[in-house]
């Protein structure tokens, strides 16, 4: 059985992530999921960055709804090259890799999961309907100030309108093959060969 233990975050305690044929397993604080490959029902990569941080994720989900999260946060300034990104993404290519040998018809969805969508759509929702009021507004009571006004007006109903499009619900989710995200992680667990 193969492994690879991390920290998911600087203050987080250490994950170890055993995986084979059969399944994986995850210990972190003296407890452990199992997921067994014929059990599993969702896969989800994501990725994202706030200001100087970036966050990796590879989320598993089981037929009754459990989740595995394998995520890591990793600081931008320690390069491509830098040992915790190298070795997380070595371990999803490895974990894709026995995967698609038991369970080849698996799909990994890409995006951020459904509730960071949700945030965003409404975000963009609120932002969209907040322009649009203002600009009622500023062409009933003030008319003679929409020409300085119209700008960011117009930039926040266009950046509103945008988010909410961007993350509306039912929105088809992209989806990669196994083998395409095993290639991912090749990318990123070997920078050099880029």
């Amino acid at each position: 059985m193969a492994r690879y233990e991390y920290a998911p975050a600087a203050l987080s305690g250490k994950q170890t992530v055993h995986w084979d044929k059969d399944g994986l397993r995850i210990d972190k604080d003296g407890s452990s999921k199992i997921l067994r490959w014929v059990d599993l029902s969702s896969a989800r990569y994501w990725t994202s960055r706030v200001k100087t941080v970036d966050f990796y994720g590879f989320d598993l989900k089981d037929s009754v709804g459990d989740s595995y999260a394998l995520n890591i946060t990793v600081p931008i300034g320690m390069g491509a090259d830098n040992s915790i990104r190298t070795g997380y993404y070595g371990m999803l290519r490895d974990i894709c890799g026995v995967l698609k040998a038991a369970r080849p018809d698996v799909k990994v969805d890409y995006g951020q999961p459904k509730t960071y969508a949700w945030i965003y759509f409404v975000i963009g929702v609120i932002a969209f309907l907040f322009a649009a009021v203002m600009g009622f507004l500023l062409l009933t009571e003030v008319p003679d100030r929409m020409g300085a006004a119209a700008p960011p007006v117009v930039i926040l109903l266009l950046f509103g309108a945008y988010l909410a499009w961007s993350f509306r619900p039912g929105r088809p989710s992209v989806q990669f093959s196994l083998d395409e995200m095993a290639a991912i992680s090749e990318r990123y667990a070997n920078p050099d060969q880029r």
